[in-house]
């Protein structure tokens, strides 16, 4: 059935459609348990996925989430206007660093479409 998908579904969609699904199945993960660093949103716990925990907000992984907490304590990222490229980034930290107001932000990739420059 996966392989089914996979040549059905172009590559281009199946970002979106993995947030999508996971968003979808996040409503049901309503709680106060967890707090998500990257969206900022409370929960009953994350998604368990493989070996991986997924945020039922935005869908960040565990390695963005760390890497989120870092750069808000240790660096001025969110609050001082910068200069950013940021090569080959996933979705979600895409979609959040593109929503930071202090930041000139450019994302590049060879391959994925929701870059600003390939």
């Amino acid at each position: 059935m996966k392989n089914f998908l996979r040549r059905l579904i172009p590559s281009s969609l199946r970002p979106y459609l993995r947030q999508f699904y996971f968003r979808f199945r996040g409503l049901f993960y309503r709680g106060d348990k967890v707090e998500c660093p990257v969206c900022g949103r409370r929960f009953r716990g994350f998604i368990t996925h493989g070996l991986e925990r997924l945020c039922p907000g935005c869908v960040s992984v565990r390695r963005q989430r760390l890497m989120i907490l870092y750069l808000r304590r240790e660096t001025g990222l969110f609050s001082e206007p910068l200069k950013v490229l940021h090569i080959a980034p996933d979705l979600t930290l895409h979609r959040l660093f593109h929503r930071q107001p202090n930041l000139d932000y450019t994302s590049l990739d060879l391959h994925r479409k929701y870059v600003d420059r390939n």
